[in-house]
């Protein structure tokens, strides 16, 4: 019975903080894009997710320190708990964000929107009757949980452009990232020697080494989103990860196998983060909370979270058991399909923010809540 109930309070909590998480990816995005002028708007979406890059790279150097001043079997309950810390962090730095003003005028605190957007702008504001007007009534009931807005004719293009792309990467992104010390260890740690806290401890440190190629596609991401587009980057994104996935495929069937032609590993799996970040993975956060009307912006980006979240269980779960069922080769193919079907789907559906305000974006030609001198 101990055991059984050391094993379901962690899943417990896991549940509850991916739950948590859930939720702040539609928060967060929305809130961002309500605040943010149309012209900075992308690279700033993109710079507060690629944190999450800076977080993986801590992760992977934090595994290795571990292993190697503790290389035991429950190393990775110290790995768990690590992840305590930044949590905190951010309930601390979270405590003074003020509410979107967008939200604020909608919901009669027009006071409030005024004293929060000249925090914002840095000169006094004025809330108008467009500003507080409500296109539709929100959802309530079964409605509120359904969404039906996001399946209508006028927005359902823009659903699928936002979740199916998502969901996809995903896919390609958790298993291949997740498992990524697994391959390594699989593809080049070789040795009748070799434990696996040793094989952990070689292929954590190979990870942690490739981590820096997710930084890298971040950066260039922020730098080029404003300028090239959403689209484009997307598109060039899924295109190289599915070469890149070829290449290992393609490395793991050469003679001597994988372990024979590090370089082709390393270019491999450098060439599919770097990209991945650089496109999917930074564009497929961004457009959810751009192409939707301030109604459903939560709902809409929530919606392609949770279909993102869906491929990154599937990928998460499938790819041990179809890496020991179909062999390495075939998985990476079938992973590279999966980024040549998101390619075709964003290039079908696409829709591009670059340079549009969100109520031109949403086909809403209201007045927005803007900088507007008061009078002396």
């Amino acid at each position: 019975m101990r055991g059984r109930v050391g094993c379901l309070v962690p899943h417990g909590l896991q549940v509850r903080a991916g739950r948590r998480g859930g939720l702040d990816y539609p928060i967060a995005a929305s809130y961002l894009a309500e605040i943010l002028p149309s012209r900075a708007r992308g690279r700033w979406l993109v710079a507060a997710f690629s944190l999450q890059a800076a977080g993986i790279l801590l992760g992977a150097a934090a595994g290795v320190v571990i292993l190697e001043a503790y290389p035991h079997v429950t190393s990775w309950r110290i790995m768990l708990g690590f992840g305590l810390l930044p949590a905190l962090i951010i309930i601390w730095l979270r405590r003074r964000v003020p509410e979107s003003p967008r939200w604020l005028a909608q919901n009669g605190r027009e006071q409030e929107a005024r004293d929060i957007g000249r925090a914002l702008v840095g000169v006094p504001v004025q809330v108008t009757d467009a500003d507080k007007e409500r296109h539709e009534p929100p959802a309530e009931g079964v409605g509120a949980f359904l969404q039906p807005r996001l399946f209508s004719r006028q927005w359902r293009r823009r659903t699928v452009f936002t979740a199916a792309p998502w969901f996809l990467m995903d896919i390609a992104t958790y298993g291949v990232g997740i498992f990524t010390p697994t391959l390594l260890a699989s593809l080049t740690v070789h040795g009748a020697n070799t434990t696996f806290i040793a094989d952990d401890i070689v292929s954590t440190k190979g990870t942690a080494l490739l981590d820096v190629f997710l930084v890298v596609g971040f950066l260039l991401a922020i730098f080029l989103i404003d300028r090239v587009g959403r689209v484009p980057l997307q598109l060039v994104g899924f295109a190289v990860m599915a070469v890149a996935l070829c290449v290992l495929a393609i490395g793991s069937q050469l003679p001597g196998g994988a372990g024979a032609h590090l370089p082709m590993v390393l270019i491999g799996f450098g060439l599919f983060n770097m990209f991945m970040n650089l496109g999917p993975n930074a564009t497929t956060f961004a457009l959810p909370a751009e192409v939707f009307p301030s109604e459903i912006r939560s709902a809409g980006h929530g919606f392609a979270a949770g279909c993102g979240k869906l491929g990154a269980a599937l990928g998460t779960f499938l790819f041990p058991v179809l890496l020991t069922g179909i062999g390495q080769a075939a998985l990476l193919y079938a992973v590279a399909a999966a980024c040549a079907l998101g390619f075709l789907i964003t290039l079908v559906f696409r829709v591009e923010p670059r340079g549009c305000s969100l109520d031109e974006l949403s086909g809403v030609q209201a007045t927005r809540l803007a900088p507007r001198v008061t009078p002396p």
